[in-house]
């Protein structure tokens, strides 16, 4: 199934595929990428995630896997330095809003899935907006799977995480949780 979002006209784009990776449209600028073990530099944030986490930096999505087969996406978007300003156009963080009320909390109860935890704020610096969903699903008698977004913005970017692997919820989030909240915003 293919689930499409236009957040508003000519703001963000936040369009989703199948596989949950977000790909956001224009305007966009590239970010780069630097990662050493479980830090994950993604100017302007920079977050270390729990040891076991490897992410592949070369490609927008940046890519990995967490220490129990988790499935990892980050999607950064920022606005070009020298873009015009707009006032029709939603800033950063108002386009995360949009998104984390709409496609976010949507995957999240898609299909089977038991949204553990709503949509809410996240933790973040003054001047910053985060929001995290975390659902849970049963994929045999006893066993299950989760799904933990988290949804980071400033005034020019926009940072998407999303960790998808087997298992309950509750032991990842506490852990992704913890380190989460230490992220840290160079502007």
């Amino acid at each position: 199934m293919h689930l499409a979002a236009l957040l508003a006209p000519r703001s963000f784009r936040l369009p989703l595929t199948a596989a949950v990776a977000v790909a956001l449209a224009a305007p966009l600028g590239s970010a780069a990428f630097a990662a050493d073990g479980s830090a994950l530099d993604l100017p302007p944030l920079h977050v270390v995630l729990p040891a076991g986490y490897t992410f592949d930096t070369h490609e927008q999505p940046v890519t990995g896997t967490g220490p129990n087969d988790e499935r990892v996406t980050v999607t950064v978007t920022t606005r070009p330095a020298a873009a015009p300003s707009d006032p029709a156009q939603l800033s950063a963080e108002e386009s995360a809003r949009q998104f984390a009320d709409g496609p976010m909390s949507g995957i999240a109860s898609r299909g089977d899935r038991k949204v553990l935890r709503p949509l809410a704020r996240f933790p973040t610096q003054d001047g910053k907006a985060a929001y995290s969903v975390v659902s849970e699903w049963s994929t045999g008698m006893f066993s299950k799977s989760h799904l933990v977004q988290y949804l980071f913005a400033s005034a020019d970017t926009v940072v998407y995480f999303s960790f998808e692997g087997p298992g309950a919820a509750d032991p990842v989030v506490k852990q992704l949780d913890a380190a989460l909240q230490n992220q840290r915003w160079d502007q």
